[in-house]
């Protein structure tokens, strides 16, 4: 009997030591791979990809690239590569956040991280060139330097001059021919002075005085009734003034285009080259026409504001109320308000027609810049080709940006010579950015033994761009 017990007693020894050692070494290790608990803060700085990186911990490196799912709370960007982490924090300041690590077998490992953005302090600031017109606002700007300074506050004041200046920088003369000396200061104490001179627009009311801008072409001026024009226009060669239609017309702007061979490109319109600004300009009954299919020679740019709108130029809120271009010149680009545009065309309306060869919109001709906003209600029409050449309700071609334009014309394509034609309700030939809030309500139609060669983006013709690259 007594060995019985002492056998029971040795085997339940026995078990339990078993117990125990299958406890220690079978114990899963999944749990132990990843040790996150060393991470405790974490500096943001400016790496290559703009973003910070974590790194995980681990007793086995090929344990390191286990499958896991990451979660972050409040991280507006994430991605996971073998053992690191990229997160790009939501919040602009220091925060502490939760990381949670769910590995394959569905065992979690979180940790609190206190994350930092370092404070990156102005070194210098400088005020950027500004017009300043009496009576009117404008926004003057500063550029921190580093460009990514944590606080861009500033305070505005007027050193010397009769001027008002708001918190955001938005300065109103109260005087003409002064000079305004204003100061910008940021938040360590940084600042930086400039000296503006106070200009005062011309008021326009006659042919002549609307034609005698190009001998002032970097002044400000505003139309003070509507003009009537008489005869052909000679369009001003280059303006990088400011001109406010004040909502009053211009009447019967007339270009003729000869059959002259053209060597460099020429920019035909109420103005040629557009460097400057227009703004609340309405054009009624614009004729521009060209005489002659010229086969060759340089491109033409035409457009009733303007030929060719640059960089840093603006036409906004303006209207072509009605008209007709009639541009038979193979080598053209034209718009209802602008040939060629690399600036900024918003918020404006064409109501004439618009029928020509080479790069033809309702809006602009080819865009290098910003289409926002705009409308386009005039006919835009192409009789044949002899050469691939593009047709859109808002742009024949666009390199730029197409944002939030709506064509209410029709868009029509008569082709009877083989060559391609691309054509679209919005665009022809896309090379730039296309964006989904374009609209077109217009009709879209044409006919011709070529139509098979155009290429739509839907059935019936109807499509937004002829050609996508």
């Amino acid at each position: 009997m007594k060995k019985t017990i002492l056998f029971a007693l040795l085997f339940l020894i026995v078990l339990i030591v078993a117990i125990v050692l299958v406890g220690c070494f079978g114990k899963d290790k999944q749990s132990e791979v990843f040790k996150i608990s060393s991470i405790k803060s974490l500096i943001i700085s400016e790496i290559q990809t703009d973003l910070p990186q974590i790194l995980i911990s681990t007793d086995n490196k090929e344990q390191a690239k286990a499958h896991y799912d990451l979660f972050w709370f409040n991280a507006s960007y994430v991605y996971v590569q073998e053992a690191s982490i990229y997160i790009k924090p939501s919040a602009p300041s220091v925060f502490e956040d939760k990381l949670i690590i769910k590995l394959k077998t569905n065992i979690s490992i979180f940790t609190t991280i206190k994350l930092y953005r370092p404070y990156i302090e102005a070194k210098s600031l400088s005020i950027k060139d500004t017009p300043l017109l009496v009576g009117e606002e404008s926004r003057l700007t500063a550029v921190f330097v580093p460009h990514n300074t944590t606080s861009k506050n500033l305070t505005w004041e007027i050193i010397y001059g009769n001027a008002k200046i708001t918190n955001d920088g938005i300065i109103t003369p109260q005087q003409f021919n002064q000079t305004v000396v204003i100061k910008a200061t940021g938040a360590n104490g940084t600042y930086a002075t400039i000296s503006l001179g106070v200009d005062a627009r011309i008021l326009i009311t006659n042919q002549t005085e609307l034609s005698n801008i190009r001998h002032n072409p970097s002044r400000h001026f505003k139309l003070s009734n509507d003009i009537v024009l008489t005869g052909y226009w000679t369009p001003i060669v280059r303006f990088s003034g400011s001109l406010n239609g004040n909502g009053f017309s211009i009447l019967n702007l007339n270009i003729r285009i000869d059959t002259t061979h053209y060597l460099t490109p020429q920019n035909f319109g109420l103005f040629g080259q557009l460097i400057g600004h227009v703004y609340n300009l309405k054009l009624e009954n614009v004729n521009i026409s060209s005489t002659a299919a010229q086969h060759s020679g340089a491109v033409i740019h035409v457009g009733a504001i303007a030929g060719t709108a640059e960089i840093g130029s603006t036409i906004k809120n303006s209207e072509i109320t009605c008209g007709n271009f009639n541009i038979t010149r193979i080598q053209s680009r034209t718009g209802g308000i602008v040939g060629r545009n690399s600036g900024v065309v918003t918020g404006s309306t064409n109501r004439a027609r618009v029928h020509g060869q080479g790069d033809l919109g309702g809006i602009v001709g080819r865009n290098y810049g910003t289409t926002d906003g705009n409308f386009n209600r005039g006919e835009v029409s192409m009789w044949y080709h002899e050469r691939p050449r593009s047709i859109g309700g808002i742009a024949g071609s666009n390199f730029g940006e197409i944002i939030a334009n709506t064509n209410y014309g029709v868009v029509f394509v008569m082709n009877s010579v083989l060559s391609p034609v691309r054509a679209g309700s919005i665009i022809g030939d896309n090379h730039g950015f296309f964006y989904v809030c374009n609209t077109n309500r217009g009709v879209f139609w044409g006919n011709g033994s070529t139509l098979g060669n155009s290429r739509f983006l839907f059935a019936n013709y109807g499509g937004a761009v002829g050609r996508q690259y």
